[in-house]
């Protein structure tokens, strides 16, 4: 596939076949995850987690399922969207697989951990669609982590005890396949001659 052909197809797939995800598949997802560029090329201050587990999953899950029920602050973080059914959420959307991209946390260069896990997510996201593969950026299981700290399942994680995860991908085989479409200029673009 042609990069602006891939560009074209990625987007966000909420319906996964039961079909896993290839370790071929998964390499080259891997592997343009060590192409993305990352500040100071400091490598090491990241983690990829590669998730099969359902039990794993399950508590993963727990807070994000909380703030889900929570109408108030879903209709906040929504805004004009509309909110997921609370009897039928899956964070995962029923992928087989969930990567997860954790982070040093340090005071040196603040921010830039989510410069860094943007960058790696993305590579992941596009070769994902690139091999036929479908994907879901998440974020929300994440930070519902942070809102509430007493529901912080990361520890399943195994995550050395300065390190955070911050955004995750679902992986997996799309119930519909991926087809072109039209991108439209959504982002107001200012030029300077």
């Amino acid at each position: 596939m042609e990069f602006f052909d891939t560009i074209k197809r990625r987007k966000s797939i909420r319906s996964f076949t039961d079909e896993p995800v290839s370790r071929k598949e998964l390499e080259q997802i891997l592997m343009a995850a060590n192409a993305a560029p990352v500040g100071s090329a400091n490598y090491e201050n990241l983690r990829i987690s590669v998730v099969e587990n359902q039990e794993i999953m399950d508590k993963l899950s727990m807070a994000v399922r909380k703030m889900v029920q929570d109408r108030s602050k879903m209709k906040e973080i929504a805004g004009k969207n509309s909110l997921p059914p609370v009897k039928t959420f899956n964070p995962f959307y029923g992928a087989p697989m969930v990567l997860v991209v954790s982070h040093k946390m340090h005071d040196v260069q603040p921010g830039i951990e989510y410069t860094n896990v943007g960058c790696v997510c993305e590579n992941m996201q596009l070769a994902a669609t690139a091999s036929g593969l479908g994907s879901c950026y998440l974020w929300g299981v994440f930070e519902a982590m942070r809102i509430y700290p007493e529901l912080d399942t990361s520890s399943v994680l195994g995550l050395p005890e300065d390190y955070m995860p911050i955004m995750g991908l679902v992986i997996g085989h799309p119930t519909v396949e991926s087809s072109e479409r039209e991108v439209k200029e959504k982002i107001p673009t200012q030029f300077f001659s």
